[in-house]
């Protein structure tokens, strides 16, 4: 029997997929469960019991946390259409009955926090297949250079409060994020 949408929870970053025997994503869907992974080929199949092999839709969505946010690479391939939105507003539209599959790579950013990823994909007829994607963009490189030793350093020792000052002089580094200071008592290893 047919898994009724409103008592399937998926729990990010996982998404609800939804099922529709029809490609306007019109009425209850057939069929709701979880997906991971946004790749599916289903052939000249029915994607699920209880749908038909031609004109169907499938939905995923989910919302999850960004947390600080920053540049994503959006990618979607299908055979038929496919359009992918965040927060609602469409990224990507490739909507169409094709006979070959179709590709879209989008760069985009996105905000700190929670938003909604949504993906709609449609078969009109023929084979149905369906990929996406979100990745995020960074160009970093990891610096493997050894730090220049910091310069004046001082130490001073306050025998009233038993406290110790460690100074130094900043490097003229300008990649340096810091320095860490470790402590060993006399004879320890």
């Amino acid at each position: 029997a047919p898994t009724a949408s409103a008592a399937v929870t998926c729990t990010s970053p996982v998404f609800k997929r939804q099922f529709f025997a029809n490609t306007t994503f019109s009425g209850t869907p057939k069929k709701t469960d979880c997906d991971t992974t946004i790749d599916q080929n289903w052939g000249t199949n029915a994607p699920a019991s209880g749908l038909p092999k031609d004109n169907f839709a499938v939905r995923w969505s989910v919302t999850r946390d960004f947390g600080s946010g920053g540049p994503f690479t959006l990618t979607a391939s299908a055979l038929d259409g496919i359009r992918v939105y965040l927060d609602g507003t469409r990224k990507i539209d490739l909507w169409k009955n094709t006979s070959t599959t179709v590709s879209k790579t989008v760069n985009i950013t996105i905000p700190a926090g929670k938003h909604t990823l949504r993906v709609d994909y449609a078969n009109w007829t023929g084979s149905a297949k369906v990929k996406h994607t979100y990745t995020p963009r960074t160009s970093a490189t990891i610096d493997k250079v050894k730090p220049l030793a910091p310069t004046g350093t001082s130490v001073s020792y306050d025998t009233a409060t038993g406290k110790t000052k460690l100074t130094w002089s900043k490097n003229k580094e300008m990649d340096l994020a810091g320095y860490r200071v470790y402590r060993r008592l006399k004879g320890a290893a």
